[in-house]
């Protein structure tokens, strides 16, 4: 399952949530690969990986955001087993001008992880409708 919610106008909070066979990494991989195709349906190229988290729980988490000195939550449902969860908070970066040095090209991101694309309909991951900010 994932969900993605808009924090501000370019930013966005990404949100996956695997199997019990999913790892860590694997969750990671997958909420990076959404955040790319994220990126390329804002009809942006590139974006920012501004904070992130993996782990295995059934609690909510509390990600404080760099740019603000108030903590933000991400929308997080609680779960009841011990399944991967992994959160991107991504900035898009602005379509005219220079990418920022840390940014990842989305072209690129989808290429290295298209052998991901099999879990986007398959068991592994449920997907949930986006929510509006």
């Amino acid at each position: 399952m994932r969900a993605i919610r808009r924090l501000r106008p370019n930013e966005f909070g990404v949100v996956v949530y695997g199997s019990p066979k999913t790892s860590k990494q694997r969750a990671v991989e997958l909420a990076l690969l959404r955040a790319a195709h994220l990126t390329r349906e804002q009809d942006r190229s590139h974006f920012t990986v501004v904070g992130q988290l993996a782990w295995k729980s059934d609690t909510n988490a509390l990600i404080a955001d760099p740019v603000l000195p108030l903590p933000v939550f991400v929308p997080v449902a609680e779960k009841a087993t011990q399944d991967p969860v992994a959160v991107l908070i991504i900035r898009l970066e602005p379509r005219d001008g220079t990418p920022s040095a840390k940014a990842l090209d989305t072209a690129a991101v989808i290429e290295s992880l298209k052998q991901l694309k099999q879990y986007f309909s398959g068991p592994d991951i449920k997907w949930k409708p986006a929510r509006p900010m």
